[in-house]
């Protein structure tokens, strides 16, 4: 029989006598480390009795027993020194081993002491000795002496064997600790799905849906690894089972992707990565159907490649983000090194680079809860930027609409700022609108220049501005006209006194370059709603009122249904 690859590569040595395992009891349980014979039988015939017959030199001892998507069915051996006592526990951290067979305790040749087991990852897991995920059998030893154990394991998943024998009772606690840890790790997951749900429902944003969806499926990729769904989800049908570990780890991938392109923003900040990343994403699609097709052996080294490639494209689209100041990329930098460092580890344990079976029982869902934690807070400051942004694009549209609605030369309204003003006024109560046309205006230009005339009207809206309350509104329509808009003013000897001390304010001496320049005004009143229904109405009516009384050749004002009758004010000429 020829060894496997990752056999031959570490050098194992042929033996003529057993290597016996001397049990005692201890924290950490004997290892059988170097001390495990395999037999590889490449054709799957041997049974137990011919792999009993066989001489131990057909057996090998390596010092590391791992394999890659290999098909082929290996024999582990165990020669052990015991007392009577304690019941002691035969663990394999594997957990995805397809078939696993039992056999012994023998003694002497004789008869085995127990019945053979057989159980597995085809099989229910009501199969499974002591109710456990990895691989854990019960020996009871009935008295002092050697014993000889056998089993037959075959998978087509990479796996590592430092087989172990502790006491029932260690190995109790021990498993108690992992359910722990475990269920620590499961709660962070689930929190942060809960979580993250309720912030897609609110936000509707496309990141959090597939960060939701990566949460997920991280979730149910470290329970397929631990065993967990094959215990609690599908106990009774192991096909279900499988499809769910074949299927979790390429979707895991693939909605990571998606997130990281999406909350990385790359179509705008890394264009050409977000084009590469295009192949990534339809590789990752691809794996997960693989699996569905029956080849989980190349959907999992498909997704083991994918992951390493995807990471090291999304930190490098994360770190070029930061340099184009996208401040939440911090985040997702870390999240993504956090869970790149575990994968790493994860595949080259699995490929036999490294030999760190904590790493390969723990890394990946320590990294995953790691990864989502520091995702939360990468979203959380997505969001806290996008609401920033948000704040700024409605002060600035808050700045370009009050400038489109202000004179740019007095900062009074224009005509469109009146207009909105007018539009919401003008929808119940009483309102009266004044129009201001300027007297003697014309000559100040003509003698003094139009910066004169700029400082004079600008002059002229602060002071209308100083003389009206702040509901009201003061608007220039241009050249010389200015129009002030009473909210709820009515009475016409209240609104007399008020047109009178207008005139009267603006008439007053203007001082511009050391000069004392006078303007004087003709002022004409419509009143809402008995002269105008609409801004248009009152303006056509204040100007027929106020031509009436620039006619006159007087500073003074009118009302829109006083015409011929204008009042001159008590100050000023025209």
């Amino acid at each position: 029989m020829l060894l496997a690859p990752a056999l031959a590569a570490q050098a194992a040595a042929t033996d003529s006598q057993p290597r016996w395992l001397t049990l005692h009891e201890g924290p950490d349980g004997v290892s059988a480390e170097g001390k495990t014979a395999v037999f590889i039988d490449s054709s799957a015939q041997a049974d137990i009795d011919a792999v009993r017959a066989m001489p131990l030199s057909q057996f090998h001892y390596p010092a590391q027993i791992r394999f890659n998507y290999d098909p082929r069915v290996y024999w582990l051996r165990f020669d052990i020194e015991a007392k009577a006592g304690p019941t002691w526990v035969l663990t394999l951290p594997a957990i995805a081993l397809h078939d696993v067979r039992f056999f012994g305790p023998y003694r002497d040749g004789g008869a085995a002491l127990q019945a053979p087991l057989r159980f597995g990852f085809n099989y229910p897991f009501s199969q499974r000795p002591l109710g456990a995920e990895n691989i854990a059998i019960p020996l009871r030893l009935p008295a002092d002496g050697r014993y000889t154990l056998y089993l037959r394991l075959r998978s087509d998943m990479p796996h590592y064997y430092t087989a172990k024998l502790v006491e029932l009772g260690q190995h109790s606690q021990t498993q108690y600790r992992r359910q722990l840890l475990d269920g620590l790790c499961y709660g962070v997951l689930a929190a942060m799905l809960a979580y993250n749900l309720l912030l897609l429902l609110v936000f509707r944003d496309r990141a959090y849906g597939w960060y939701v969806l990566t949460v997920a499926f991280a979730l149910l990729s470290v329970s397929s690894y631990n065993g967990h769904v094959a215990h609690y989800l599908f106990p009774d049908a192991p096909m279900l089972s499988q499809l769910c570990y074949s299927l979790a780890p390429p979707l895991w991938v693939l909605s990571g992707l998606m997130f990281g392109r999406h909350f990385l923003d790359m179509r705008r900040y890394t264009p050409k990565l977000y084009l590469l990343s295009h192949l990534l994403v339809a590789l990752a699609a691809a794996a997960p159907i693989a699996g569905l097709l029956g080849a989980p052996a190349w959907s999992q080294g498909a997704t083991e490649l994918i992951a390493a490639l995807g990471t090291v494209l999304m930190v490098s689209a994360a770190i070029l983000a930061m340099r184009r100041h996208y401040h939440p990329a911090r985040w997702y930098l870390a999240g993504q090194i956090s869970l790149f460092i575990t994968v790493l580890l994860v595949i080259a344990h699995n490929r036999g680079l490294i030999n760190m079976p904590l790493v390969h029982a723990l890394g990946l869902q320590i990294g995953a809860a790691v990864e989502v934690v520091i995702f939360a807070l990468a979203l959380g400051s997505r969001v806290r930027m996008m609401q920033l942004r948000n704040r700024e694009l409605r002060a600035r549209t808050h700045v370009l609409a009050a400038a489109a609605e202000t004179d740019p030369l007095t900062g009074s309204y224009n005509r469109a700022g009146l207009q909105a003003r007018a539009d919401n006024l003008l929808l119940s109560g009483q309102h009266t609108l004044l129009l201001i046309d300027l007297n003697r205006f014309k000559p100040i230009n003509d003698q003094y220049g139009h910066e004169a005339g700029d400082k004079v009207l600008i002059e002229v809206a602060h002071r209308l501005a100083e003389q009206v309350r702040d509901g009201d509104v003061v608007a220039r329509l241009g050249g010389d006209e200015f129009v002030v808009l009473l909210n709820g003013l009515y009475e016409r000897n209240i609104l007399s006194n008020i047109a009178v001390r207008l005139i009267d304010r603006i008439g007053m001496p203007i001082s511009v370059d050391g000069r004392a320049l006078e303007v004087g005004s003709s002022v004409g009143l419509a009143l809402y709603p008995e002269h105008g229904q609409s801004l248009a109405q009152l303006l056509r009516a204040a100007d027929k009122a106020m031509y009436e009384v620039k006619a006159s050749h007087h500073a003074g004002f009118a009302f829109a249904d006083e015409l011929g009758d204008a009042q001159q004010a008590p100050l000023g000429t025209a």
